[in-house]
């Protein structure tokens, strides 16, 4: 009596691959979302709190420019 290797998966594994694709662009997506309204919310002026925005954005600038050396 020989053994025969069943070659059946107890689960249909074809519908991983675009299941992992979709989850990765929603994931792209949310992320590049989220940066795009936290850039926007850093250059909006406050009201009641003057250049808020603009003084965070000119400080990560000038931190860049400290570290890449270049400096205008």
């Amino acid at each position: 009596m020989t053994c025969q290797k069943s070659h059946h998966l107890p689960c249909d594994y074809s519908l991983f691959p675009p299941v992992l694709t979709l989850i990765t662009a929603l994931t792209l997506i949310t992320a590049a979302l989220i940066t795009v309204c936290f850039v926007v919310l850093l250059l909006m002026p406050f009201p009641g709190v003057p250049l808020t925005g603009r003084a965070v954005v000119n400080g990560a600038s000038e931190a860049v420019s400290a570290l890449t050396g270049f400096h205008p």
